[in-house]
């Protein structure tokens, strides 16, 4: 697990924002880093109930990449900030959700995001993906 507090490690992977798609109540990120990153950070439940709204994140991704390489967090790295990834690849690469989760699940074998957040990252595949004629 990456430890976003880690101000060294984040220094050397380049990483100048940080995306966090956790309430403030699992993660907490030190003062520090908001003083030296950029920070934003979405209150997102991993629960049955949480709806994903994909667009704002995937917009803050896709806008913080032009100051360089970008951590998306959550408090276990496992569910909410890979179905963010995943979501983002499915918009941007027009990745299907396979492809998008095979390519997140390579990078990082752990992930497994919650049964409601995969319906709902299945379903979000209807809009990202160039229809076919």
């Amino acid at each position: 697990m990456v430890n976003v507090n880690r101000l060294p490690w984040l220094n050397q992977h380049n990483i100048h924002t940080i995306v966090c798609v956790a309430s403030k109540d699992d993660v907490t990120i030190k003062p520090e880093i908001y003083a030296s990153k950029r920070v934003y950070q979405w209150e997102i439940m991993d629960h049955t109930s949480q709806v994903l709204d994909f667009e704002p994140v995937i917009q803050q991704i896709e806008e913080s990449m032009q100051y360089g390489a970008v951590l998306v967090n959550c408090a276990v790295g496992i569910s909410r900030s890979a179905s963010f990834v995943i979501a983002y690849l499915m918009k941007t690469q027009y990745m299907s959700f396979h492809d998008a989760f095979v390519a997140v699940k390579r990078a990082r074998p752990r992930i497994s995001p919650n049964p409601f957040f995969m319906a709902q990252l299945q379903a979000y595949e209807t809009k990202t993906r160039p229809s076919e004629l």
